[in-house]
């Protein structure tokens, strides 16, 4: 604190040189202009002297100024301490001076520092951290949590137990503080000193926190709405059954709420009946961290840590979190036993994205193992990868246990990060098992768009079992690699491109050389360029869906559905995207036109899906088997748009061979096939399926979906393609869609 008058001041500091070192002295914000000297001979017992002076007859201005800044290197400590810096005489004597070379009075007050020890999830590199919190702090307070690592000392702890923030710890080792260590490594939360306690407690509910967190002001108040809580937040391990001998894949599950960023929890299960397990993340878990800890597994207890990068939540609903995978004993009798929660590796813990505690309730599961060997069927990995400019990737099903019998599965792929239509094309289908059979594929198609989207993921499905069951791993995801580092030019522009998508988007397949080298072609080597490339391309675009095997797939599937329901409510078109796909796929499958048996794939095809169509929920709802031959016969031709001649209806009326009802399965999907395919209702048709397909095949969405918002769209190329009698160059039609802003945005920028 300055007078006023003084010129110069000389003084030496005092300090603890076993926790402060390497002094370093610059003039302050309040010494500008002053002569600094300093004289360091004396550090290593502590002491540093300090001489400094303003030029003759200048003075410090009054008031409180900085005149030294002092910088130390401070030693590692095990714990918080303090220490002091004080004034000494050695080796530089205290004293002021005036301009008048006259001392001055002063008086010198010490200083206490204050060392932390280390900040809060400051764990790396062991045992005392670096003062920097990063993604290794992240994995290593993790192999704490999973009780990889155990933590060697009280300032490691305390270090590592750092959730809840606002009280530095609880005492315990969870998700929550695996969480907390995330934040501050991403810098959501300013680095905190390290504090809080030093060992482990178990008693850990503070109430004047949970009147914070709850706006509750008792333990009985709190434990009711935590029960209330927790009801709705259900961690699962769904049932199953598995063959003696062999292995299963246990799914366990989350009855999300939308909040959750981490979750920790051993497993309990018998060692005798399963052994070696296998953890890998769930379809519903993509970007998390997952820490296994199977160091208790031979007592039959397996701990596991997962948490989401900082700042993300799992999604609302039923989440899978992860699939763990155990060898099954063999057994001489079919033998039930049970997978549930517990605390040790890996205490119960789920934590938001602040590192808070949730509630939460754990649901054991049941596995069955069958003594004699059953049929199961199941995806052959957990994960499949492919490089994005593959163009496809084949999928493997496998049966396992008992093959003698026929079994058939169905498959569906979904959207997870990868979006249909512009990272794969969605495939559906039903595999078919013949005796003895143990393994079918089938085929994604990948979209090698020219976007910069890094890794996607599409999740695949197995469902309806028939002749067989479905095993635990019945879900699976593919991974899409990029291979674009720099968002390029489209590819729909060129003609190689173009036709490989047209191939995908209306026959759902991957082109067969000699038809993909006829249309490129057939855009490529027209003249007089550059004039005749467009036309071609909209000619080539037209001539997919003018095909035979477009007509006899696709568009027969948008009549089965108009014969069947007419046109959906309060809209023009008989079929939802979401329908037409896995049916055209259904009646599609293996059929390439022009290759060797191609008529008898497709009638089978046909045969197989007008027997399944009929025994659907929804037409059997709507055609119930009470009706005669006639009334049911009348009810398609109504829905048709009464297109049937008299004697087109008197035949499909004889197919029932005079019975009174239509409980005649075979019947009713021969008459339903004869409706689709009659010639008037082709004709009647033609026009707005070719509009409709306009939608389903190039923009891969509802005429009504985003961004249109009703079928006015679809209204007007239809108005415009009757204008021109069904001429799709004269009305711009398929022009328009293939040079849409939103079909090129598929492929690129």
């Amino acid at each position: 604190m300055s007078q006023g008058d003084e010129n110069g001041l000389g003084f030496s500091l005092n300090y603890d040189p076993s926790v402060l070192s390497n002094p370093q002295a610059a003039l302050g914000s309040g010494a500008a202009g002053a002569t600094l000297i300093t004289n360091s001979n004396q550090t290593a017992q502590g002491r540093f002297g300090v001489l400094l002076a303003l030029p003759t007859g200048q003075t410090f201005a009054a008031g409180t100024r900085q005149v030294v800044v002092m910088t130390f290197s401070v030693a590692t400590v095990g714990a918080a301490t303090s220490t002091t810096i004080g004034f000494g005489d050695q080796p530089v004597v205290r004293e002021v001076s005036g301009v008048n070379a006259n001392s001055l009075p002063a008086t010198y007050n010490p200083g206490t520092i204050t060392i932390g020890g280390g900040f809060e999830a400051d764990v790396a590199p062991r045992p005392n951290g670096n003062s920097v919190v990063s993604i290794t702090d992240v994995t290593q307070l993790g192999r704490f949590v999973a009780g990889l690592d155990a933590t060697n000392s009280a300032s490691e702890f305390q270090r590592a137990d750092c959730a809840p923030r606002t009280t530095l710890g609880d005492g315990r080792l969870t998700v929550s503080d695996f969480t907390q260590a995330g934040r501050y490594a991403a810098a959501l939360d300013p680095l905190t000193g390290a504090g809080g306690p030093t060992t482990p407690s178990a008693a850990f509910i503070v109430v004047d926190d949970l009147a914070k967190r709850f706006g509750v002001t008792s333990v009985s108040g709190y434990l009711r709405t935590l029960e209330e809580m927790a009801a709705s937040r259900v961690v699962r391990v769904t049932d199953s059954s598995a063959p003696s001998g062999g292995s299963t894949i246990m799914s366990i599950e989350m009855a999300a709420q939308g909040d959750e960023n981490g979750l920790g929890f051993s497993l309990n299960y018998d060692p005798t009946l399963l052994s070696n397990p296998q953890a890998t993340l769930g379809s519903g878990a993509t970007g998390a961290t997952l820490l296994v800890n199977s160091n208790q597994a031979a007592q039959g207890r397996l701990g596991v840590v997962m948490a989401l990068p900082a700042g993300q939540t799992f999604a609302a609903g039923t989440r899978q979190l992860m699939a763990i995978r155990f060898n099954v004993a063999t057994l001489a009798a079919t033998t039930n036993t049970t997978i549930s929660f517990g605390d040790q590796p890996v205490v119960r813990d789920t934590s938001d994205v602040s590192a808070n505690s949730l509630p939460e309730t754990y649901t054991s599961g049941t596995l069955t193992i069958n003594s004699s060997p059953t049929s199961a069927v199941q995806f052959n990995a957990l994960n499949y990868n492919v490089g994005e400019g593959a163009g496809s990737t084949t999928i493997t099903v496998t049966r396992s246990g008992d093959p003698s019998s026929t079994a058939s599965v169905r498959f569906a792929t979904s959207d997870g990060t990868g979006k249909e239509g512009k990272d794969y094309v969605a495939a559906f289908g039903v595999l078919h098992f013949a005796s003895g059979e143990t393994s079918k594929n089938f085929t994604v198609l990948i979209i090698d768009n020219a976007s910069v989207d890094g890794t996607r993921t599409i999740n695949l499905t197995l469902s309806n079992p028939i002749g067989t069951t479905l095993s635990a791993q019945s879900t699976a995801v593919l991974i899409i690699n990029d291979n674009d580092t720099v968002n390029g030019p489209n590819p729909i522009d060129q003609a190689r491109f173009f036709v490989q998508e047209h191939y995908y988007d209306f026959l759902g397949r991957y082109p067969d050389s000699s038809g993909w080298d006829f249309w490129t072609n057939n855009i490529n080597n027209c003249s007089p360029k550059p004039s005749c490339t467009d036309i071609q391309r909209i000619n080539t675009s037209a001539a997919y869906f003018l095909s035979i095997e477009f007509q006899q797939t696709g568009y027969l599937v948008e009549r089965v559905y108009k014969a069947a329901y007419g046109n959906l409510l309060n809209a023009p078109v008989p079929i939802r995207f979401s329908e037409f796909l896995p049916d055209t796929q259904e009646i599609g499958s293996g059929v390439i036109v022009g290759q060797t048996g191609w008529e008898t794939v497709l009638e089978n095809n046909k045969q197989a899906f007008a027997a399944e169509f009929v025994q659907r929920s929804r037409f059997t709802t709507a055609f119930p088997t009470s009706m005669t031959p006639a009334q049911f016969v009348d009810a398609l031709n109504t829905n048709g748009g009464n297109v049937l001649s008299s004697s087109d209806r008197a035949t499909m009326i004889g197919l029932f061979g005079g019975a009174a009802n239509t409980s005649n399965t075979t019947a009713r999907a021969q008459a339903l096939r004869q409706m689709a395919e009659n010639q008037n209702l082709y004709n009647a048709e033609f026009n707005r399926a070719f509009v409709l397909m306009q939608y389903f095949g190039y923009l891969r969405r509802d005429p009504n979906a985003v961004p249109d918002s009703d079928f006015s769209g679809y209204n007007f190329w239809l108005n415009k393609l009757n204008a021109f009698n069904g001429n799709y160059v004269s009305a711009e039609m398929v022009k328009a869609f293939i040079n849409s802003t939103e079909y090129r945005q598929r492929f690129g920028p």
